[in-house]
């Protein structure tokens, strides 16, 4: 927990964000959005950081630039930067899963370039060691996914360590997953907890599985909204400090208090269709409106069969069902694992590569080279 203690000029307070995903068809922008100004006090509140780490998904997905999301996202981040450089906030953004950020923070480095603002920030799509001079700190910077393996991403951590002459980090920021997050199911991208706390001298932060989690200096911020059902503990960001002069660290779960509710009623087997009612009026009502509501109860219970009438009675809400033999886990800690299958190859589609898959598969055609030049051109300029 963050506590009170004498602090000296190797002080380093920071705030750790991330899984926020802008661009969500469940969480709406707008109200992402809103949350955020909520936990920011409009950008009055965290003045006296000294940085900010967005720790991987701030997008949910690939946003068209024609969408009103995508023009409230642009607003939004050029207020966080100006709230930074106002305020001499490092601003330090993680790629996150692939399939949500799409490398859209690099947004941020548009609007500096084009903009007057003088910040101190650093978009880190892949794996990064970063010093800190004036607070001599050493600050690693894992992506996730950086490499086909959690072991070959910890050979290439500890490649760069030796170049820069150091066995030890004092932060990392991350983004992906360890073991004790998932009751120790363990993939080709499961971080090993002892690894990482063996090279890291204070906090390990990670980003990816939603439930805000502990395993000794390991933390796991969780998302900062709630964006699915099965989601229903609470959600936050965390505030830490760093003393490296006087080696105390400590650090604090700030829970984002207006986050999007999600809640499941169960309705038990012998209920009559009035009881039923009765316990979804005094438990819906409750709630503010727009609040996403799972109604769980036995398969062909009769509240199912009234289910059309229900949406009709709580429609400032939204209403899914869910019967109690569906055996499909929710899906709120984890979206993206991935399991390695020998047949299948998941290849994301980049403007690095784009060109070399489309070419690979008409190579063998008719069409001259001439011509597959000519495509390849028209490809880049379109992307």
């Amino acid at each position: 927990m963050m506590m009170t203690y004498p602090t000296s000029d190797k002080s380093f307070e920071y705030l750790v964000i991330s899984d926020v995903h802008l661009g969500s068809t469940r969480n709406r922008t707008d109200n992402i959005i809103k949350n955020l100004d909520n936990f920011f006090g409009n950008f009055t509140k965290y003045q006296e950081l000294d940085a900010i780490f967005i720790a991987g998904d701030l997008f949910d997905t690939l946003l068209d630039n024609h969408t009103p999301d995508y023009h409230n996202v642009i607003i939004w981040v050029y207020r966080l930067m100006n709230f930074c450089a106002r305020n001499n906030i490092k601003l330090r953004i993680l790629e996150g899963t692939p399939s949500h950020d799409w490398n859209q923070p690099r947004i941020f480095q548009t609007l500096i370039g084009v903009s007057t603002l003088s910040l101190d920030f650093k978009y880190i799509p892949n794996i990064y060691i970063e010093f800190l001079e004036e607070k001599d700190l050493y600050i690693l910077y894992v992506p996730d996914e950086a490499t086909e393996s959690a072991e070959t991403t910890l050979k290439f951590i500890k490649s760069q360590m030796s170049d820069l002459g150091i066995n030890k980090v004092d932060i990392a920021i991350m983004h992906g997953m360890f073991g004790f997050q998932l009751n120790n199911i363990v993939t080709t991208q499961t971080h090993n907890e002892s690894d990482y706390l063996d090279m890291v001298n204070y906090y390990i932060h990670i980003g990816h599985i939603h439930t805000h989690n502990k395993y000794a200096r390991i933390i796991a911020q969780g998302s900062f909204d709630r964006l699915s059902h099965g989601e229903e503990e609470e959600k936050g960001a965390i505030l830490a400090k760093v003393d490296k002069a006087s080696n105390i660290s400590s650090y604090e779960f700030i829970v984002n208090k207006t986050a999007k509710i999600f809640k499941t009623i169960n309705i038990p087997k012998n209920y009559t269709i009035e009881e039923a009612l009765d316990k979804l009026d005094k438990q819906i009502l409750k709630y503010p409106e727009d609040s996403f509501i799972r109604i769980k109860a036995p398969k062909n219970h009769i509240v199912y069969q009234a289910f059309e009438e229900l949406k009709k009675r709580y429609i400032n809400y939204n209403l899914s069902k869910k019967n109690e033999e569906d055996m499909v886990t929710d899906n709120q800690l984890v979206e993206d694992i991935t399991y390695t299958n020998p047949e299948y190859e998941v290849i994301t589609i980049t403007h690095d590569n784009i060109v070399d898959l489309i070419t690979s598969e008409i190579r063998d055609t008719l069409i001259c080279k001439n011509k597959l030049k000519d495509i390849s051109q028209s490809i880049l300029e379109l992307v």
